[in-house]
């Protein structure tokens, strides 16, 4: 099979009121997951950005940030007022808190080497850490943090979060290679870009269903005429662990043998065969063939005789 993918490279804006916004778009090709959409996924992003932005504002509004927006202002509900962080020591910590509403954030790093948020140099790798609440949703994290200490070294320090925002990350599998910075694709060492799996499944699925309503000439309009499933929806389900057999179903297909309905439906398909090859079906199968041969060979036989 010969997959014919071109590799576009572009920039996304946001334009309101004739204000463009530069756009993130991730690396990972597939589109967004319907398991990855809701506030906890949306509040991931917004809530790093914001983290991220204040962390060494210890003197400032945190509300005044513009990584603060109306999804985490719904958290906060006197926004109103000022938030400014409450910063305070102990012998072991130092704390950044900012409460109102009855929500908070708190950040938290250990008191060495003269530890200040506002001596912070750099911070990055926002990570959920902990157990999920009963909806799935983390509230604590953590922050890799550069600062200058009293001594004047430069030094790494783990950063520890916590919040009433309930946020879920989406992780994508991209392990056969990403999309560089220059826009050519990590491949196999010899040219060839490598994608991942599950869009390489997809693309064979897709063909097969084609080639399939192709050679028995069916039309939208028919009732045995296959509707593919979109890549979002074959993502979600996991159906690249199970889309082969269906495949090559459609592929090996023999009529009188096979029953054309059972594959209206790769979701149907998968839960009354199964992900891998199925003994008994397939023994049906060899059964049926062997039977309608014999009753051929008895009718040609007697025909010849």
């Amino acid at each position: 099979m010969t997959f014919n993918i071109e590799i576009l490279k572009g920039r996304a804006y946001h334009n309101v009121g004739g204000v463009e916004t530069p756009l993130e778009l991730g690396e990972c090709g597939p589109p967004q997951l319907f398991s990855c959409m809701g506030v906890p996924f949306d509040a991931y992003d917004d809530l790093e950005n914001w983290v991220m932005d204040i962390i060494d504002d210890d003197d400032e509004d945190a509300f005044a940030s513009l990584h603060f927006n109306d999804l985490l202002g719904n958290y906060f509900s006197n926004v109103s007022n000022n938030g400014f962080p409450l910063i305070y020591s102990t012998a072991d910590s130092v704390y950044f808190e900012i409460t109102d509403g009855g929500c908070s954030l708190v950040l938290a790093a250990r008191n060495i080497w003269g530890f200040t948020f506002a001596s912070l140099l750099g911070a990055e790798n926002f990570q959920l850490v902990g157990e999920p609440d009963d909806q799935g949703s983390y509230h604590h994290f953590t922050i890799d943090a550069t600062f200058t200490s009293v001594d004047g070294f430069e030094r790494n320090l783990k950063v520890y979060g916590r919040s009433c925002i309930g946020i879920q990350l989406c992780e994508l599998e991209c392990e056969d290679g990403i999309l560089e910075d220059d826009g050519v694709e990590e491949g196999d060492g010899n040219g060839t870009p490598q994608f991942p799996k599950s869009l390489q499944k997809y693309y064979e699925y897709s063909d097969a269903v084609d080639a399939f309503n192709e050679k028995y000439s069916f039309q939208e309009s028919d009732s045995l005429f296959i509707e593919k499933m979109s890549y979002a929806f074959f993502f979600e389900l996991g159906s690249y662990h199970s889309v082969e057999q269906y495949t090559k179903k459609l592929t090996e297909f023999k009529a009188g043998i096979d029953v054309m309905s059972s594959l209206k439906s790769l979701v149907e398909f998968s839960r009354t065969y199964g992900n891998y090859v199925n003994p008994k079906e397939e023994w049906l199968r060899y059964s049926s063939a062997v039977s309608k041969y014999n009753q051929r060979a008895y009718r040609t036989s007697v025909r010849v005789g």
